[in-house]
């Protein structure tokens, strides 16, 4: 079984991504999921998701939570600046992926795995506005 596996490090950060596989490209923009304060499920959007949840950005104004916004009003995020992931046994490409720091300007690395080969890595470096 071949997962593929995008995992990121980082203080806490907020993401949008869009995706593709065999059948489809899609955004996951996080904007169907209700606000139940638990991670969010494994299967939301085909993925297995670790350390990953839900919440609208625009409830922290002025930080990296509302810069986070792209698409309706909600972001993902990494629960406690801990490291997170989402993964799939069904062989997927990042085609993109918007990336905020909720509190403080930093790096955030980001590596692509084949089960546990490393494919990809970059580093990159956001602002926030706090």
């Amino acid at each position: 079984m071949k997962i593929l596996n995008a995992f990121a490090t980082s203080a806490l950060f907020a993401i949008c991504a869009a995706v593709s596989s065999a059948a489809s490209a899609d955004a996951i923009t996080f904007d169907d999921i209700p606000y139940t304060g638990v991670a969010i499920a494994n299967g939301y959007s085909g993925f297995d998701w670790m350390n990953m949840y839900a919440y609208p950005g625009a409830n922290y104004p002025g930080t990296g939570y509302q810069n986070g916004i792209v698409s309706g009003l909600d972001i993902g995020f990494n629960g406690g600046g801990n490291p997170a992931s989402f993964s799939s046994a069904t062989a997927f490409t990042l085609i993109s992926i918007e990336v905020t720091k909720a509190w403080y300007a930093g790096t955030t690395n980001f590596k692509g795995f084949d089960g546990n080969a490393l494919i990809d890595e970059m580093s990159v470096y956001s602002t926030t506005t706090n």
